[in-house]
């Protein structure tokens, strides 16, 4: 009698630590990529920086190339904000790198342009900056 009570018990423990297990996926990582967008556009940096590593590093694990750009390129933009131009336009390579992996020409256009009002904005390069942005 004893046995099916413990054999109940514990299967009934391993289906709850199982179904409380969190699976990454490309939904979840947008809505950190999402999450990231909102506080930034509130001012809050820390915390848009916090979920832009958060997405990062999920996308990196789901080999995603599209999200691990949009990561990439959620830091750029922090960054920029900031004026560390350095870090920003580094950050904004790595998304284009990867954007140009899957080519898809609107992420491509997307980040091409963030380089170029980097360059341009900040008067690193203005040529360059015109000639990414025309991209």
């Amino acid at each position: 009698m004893k046995q099916p009570h413990a054999l109940f018990l514990f299967l009934f423990f391993c289906t709850q630590s199982y179904s409380q297990k969190i699976t990454i996926d490309e939904k979840v990582v947008n809505g950190y990529i999402e999450t990231a967008g909102e506080y930034y556009a509130t001012n809050e940096f820390e915390n848009s920086l916090k979920y832009s590593k958060i997405a990062l590093q999920h996308a990196l694990r789901l080999k995603n190339d599209y999200l691990i750009a949009q990561s990439y390129n959620s830091f750029a933009v922090i960054f920029d904000e900031f004026g560390q131009i350095d870090r920003a336009l580094y950050f904004y390579e790595k998304s284009l790198k990867y954007a140009s992996k899957i080519q898809n020409n609107t992420l491509l256009s997307w980040v091409n342009n963030n380089i170029g009002g980097t360059y341009y904005f900040n008067k690193v390069n203005i040529k360059k900056g015109i000639k990414k942005k025309k991209k």
